[in-house]
């Protein structure tokens, strides 16, 4: 048998742990009480040598006693045959072994039950199945729509950029007229893209090949013929030439003189008064006047007009060319500031034109005044002719320019396609990926469910036959029940929990602990195992059992194991008082009290703080097996809630009073005032019968002197004490942890049991080993 855990090196809570200095041999019977979160389940698969953990990784160290061997022997590692003959009951069991139905996914059939790990585990691998046919299909559904969400994003993604290029570059482009779409943007971003440096270059003149409007071309300058050369020698030749007449001096040397009287000569032909003053014209005078304007005066005035006509011409067509130079917005915004440098050059150059011709004209009119003399010819530094060469070059460039726009914006508009899909790429990437991601993972769960589908085709598994238990599980829980309202039926190779002969549905969890109990034991002798070679370990057998069913649960294993005559060894672990109660009962009292007194052990099992043994900076929580004796006081605190709660109660203030640990102050802070409450109930009911369980009525009937202030001050402290700080009532800001007048209170509690029934208190005091703390207990 198992007689000492030596040594865990590190498994859960149990790290670098070692046996309690007062550490005792296990024996036959071996009863533990652990308050859940202890370590108490961690300690049962210790005992059975961790068999998920064939590395031995946990290093776990035991002494054993071999049956008809005196010397025990040390086990530290896997293989060995103790192992083999330990059995342990416990939630682990329960779920590798049994399995409750209130109704069959399958069949239909209420109330099934399974026994038996390779039917439990057919079972548990159907259901896990179907549930992971439903977690699949679900998962199946939220990646159908994450693969939707990725590929719409993709799509809308393409069409978003279909569209804008449509909308923007059909008019440059004939590609991304009507039919382009997504379909062309896809293939477009799996290819190469023009280098984003170029596209960076060309930017500005893009810009302006698309956002701005259509160039036009500007009409070209004819040749304006306004050459002076022949013209300056004409006026030059009509200064030279003289007029052989009779000439008049009068008018000769009067320019304005004579050209009035020449208009005159020709209106007054053929009329003998003048128009002017109605004076008669003499013949002679008429005569006169044609003798001094002869032939050869008429002809010379005659070119000298045509000239000034000519010159007015040339005036007129040169101020048109001014009117008619393109404005500058007409050019490519690149021309503009040499067109408007090319126009000022003009202005001049035409400037200067008006200004020959104003001399021409001048030297005209010179000669119209001296008719008879020749004059000097005009200066020879004339403008042969107006040059519009540059201006006329760059209408050129700007018309050669719009002759390439269609090209130019077409490959304008390739690149600021290009630029878009840059824009997007990122993002259509990232769809793509997901949608490949997505893709991926709906295939690989497609096949999992067809693996799934798979399974749910398997034949069942055989496994013990189940008609073996009937009739004894029937005897069983009828005894455990101590009823017959539960019994079982077989039904294809599994049991129908039947309650009074019909399907039993609900079954309470007291039950289900039971049966699976019973079957635990039944197992035991299952493939021509050996009870007498077994060691037994039974972890917390009466979650959600009443007390009753709690005695009954213990005089099974009493009955079935018998621990040394049975079984070989037997491990209780409980964190049930009313369960530890029982087995005290049989460790100290009846019949078999020497016999377990003998052959048994009982350990608390408690966690304590320690320093880290892989950390020194940090404390840890460990648990410690602390043997408790058999004929000591402390069996008497078990045996009824208020010996227990005095007991607890008595030991925190003891060791609030005796010990330096802030621990201690802690727990009379926090959960003694709980204990103390109970005190009084417990003690009220007793005492003052009337009042029940109103601790209230019972602190007011028990001080009810109002003359004596100091029972009145002891009445509202034990009040603050027992309702402030228990049952989570509020405790207020200005509640402290570390409080002496706690403490007082608590002093006042055992003080007031003491003045109301002295004989009661001393006797409780005498039961628990508390006597020689009386004096502290009750503030003497």
């Amino acid at each position: 048998m198992i007689k000492r855990i030596t040594y865990v090196k590190d498994f859960r809570c149990y790290q670098s742990w070692k046996q309690h200095p007062q550490a005792i041999d296990f024996q036959r019977l071996n009863v533990i009480y652990a308050p859940n979160g202890t370590g108490k389940s961690t300690l049962a698969t210790l005992l059975s040598g961790v068999p998920e953990d064939t590395e031995w990784s946990h290093g776990l160290k035991v002494l054993i006693q071999p049956e008809g061997s005196e010397k025990p022997e040390a086990v530290a590692a896997p293989g060995h045959w103790i192992w083999e003959d330990v059995r342990v009951f416990g939630a682990d069991y329960v779920r590798r072994n049994l399995r409750f139905d209130s109704l069959d996914a399958e069949t239909g059939a209420p109330a099934l039950m399974y026994f038996g790990a390779p039917n439990v585990e057919q079972k548990q691998r159907r259901e896990q199945t179907l549930e992971r046919i439903q977690e699949l299909t679900t998962r199946s559904k939220d990646l159908q729509k994450q693969y939707n969400r990725a590929e719409n994003g993709r799509k809308k993604t393409l069409r978003e950029v279909g569209a804008r290029a449509v909308n923007e570059l059909s008019a440059f482009n004939p590609r991304f007229r009507r039919g382009f779409d997504a379909r062309h943007v896809e293939p477009a971003l799996r290819e190469a893209l023009t280098p984003w440096d170029e596209l960076a270059r060309f930017a500005e003149q893009d810009r302006t090949l698309l956002v701005s409007q259509a160039w036009k071309p500007v009409p070209e300058l004819a040749d304006p013929g306004l050459a002076t050369q022949d013209l300056w020698e004409r006026v030059n030749e009509v200064r030279g030439r003289t007029v052989t007449s009779n000439v008049i001096e009068e008018l000769d040397s009067n320019r304005s003189y004579s050209t009035w009287a020449q208009t005159g000569l020709t209106l007054h032909d053929g009329r003998n008064s003048c128009l002017f003053c109605d004076s008669p014209i003499e013949s002679a005078r008429i005569r006169r006047l044609e003798e001094h304007f002869d032939e050869g005066f008429t002809r010379l005035d005659s070119e000298i007009t045509a000239l000034h006509e000519l010159i007015t011409n040339l005036r007129r067509r040169a101020e048109r060319i001014i009117n008619d130079l393109p404005q500058e917005v007409q050019f490519f915004e690149h021309l503009q500031g040499y067109y408007e440098t090319a126009v000022k050059q003009v202005r001049g150059n035409i400037q200067e034109f008006l200004l020959l011709l104003e001399q021409l004209a001048g030297g005209l009119d010179e000669k119209k005044g001296s008719m008879v003399l020749p004059l000097a010819p005009l200066g020879t530094e004339v403008l042969s002719s107006l040059d519009l060469s540059a201006v006329s070059s760059l209408i050129a460039e700007h018309n050669e320019g719009v002759s390439n726009q269609d090209r130019d914006r077409a490959q304008a508009a390739e690149r600021r396609f290009h630029q878009m899909l840059y824009d997007v790429r990122g993002v259509w990437q990232e769809y793509c990926n997901e949608r490949a991601s997505y893709d991926d993972q709906l295939k690989a769960c497609a096949d999992e469910l067809h693996e799934c589908r798979e399974v749910l085709k398997e034949s069942p598994v055989e496994g013990m036959n189940p008609e073996h238990f009937l009739s004894r599980l029937n005897d069983d829980i009828a005894h455990l029940l101590r009823r017959k309202e539960l019994s079982f039926a077989h039904v294809d190779g599994n049991y129908r929990v039947l309650r009074d002969g019909e399907p039993a549905r609900h079954l309470s969890e007291g039950e289900k602990t039971a049966i699976a109990l019973l079957y635990f034991l039944k197992s035991l002798e299952e493939k021509g195992r050996e009870l007498e070679r077994t060691i037994v370990v039974v972890d917390d057998p009466v979650s959600s059992l009443d007390d009753d069913l709690m005695k009954a649960v213990h005089s099974t294993l009493i009955t079935r194991l018998d621990p040394g005559f049975l079984c070989r060894q037997l491990f209780v672990l409980t964190h049930s008082t009313t369960f530890l109660r029982c087995w005290r009962d049989s460790l100290t009292a009846g019949k078999d009290r020497k016999k377990w007194q003998e052959r048994g052990t009982l350990h608390f099992m408690k966690s304590r703080r320690v320093t880290d043994p892989r950390d020194a900076s940090r404390g840890i929580r460990v648990p410690v097996l602390d043997p408790i004796k058999l004929d000591g006081p402390q069996l008497n605190a078990l045996s009824t809630e208020y010996a227990l709660v005095f007991h607890r109660a008595a030991r925190d203030l003891l060791a609030s009073l005796t010990s330096t640990s802030v621990d201690d102050d802690v727990q009379l802070a926090t959960s003694t005032p709980n204990h103390a409450r109970k005190i009084l109930e417990h003690f009220f009911q007793y005492r003052f019968p009337k009042q029940g369980e109103d601790v209230t009525a019972g602190l007011n009937e028990a001080l009810k002197d109002k003359k004596n202030k100091l029972d009145s001050l002891r009445r509202d402290r034990l009040k603050a004490y027992v309702h402030n700080n228990s049952h989570r009532s509020p405790k207020g800001d200005d509640w402290q942890l570390l409080d002496q007048e706690r403490r007082d209170a608590l002093v006042d509690v055992f003080a007031l049991i003491q003045q109301l029934d002295p004989e009661h208190f001393n006797g409780m005091c005498a039961r628990l080993d508390l006597t020689h703390d009386v004096p502290l207990l009750t503030g003497q």
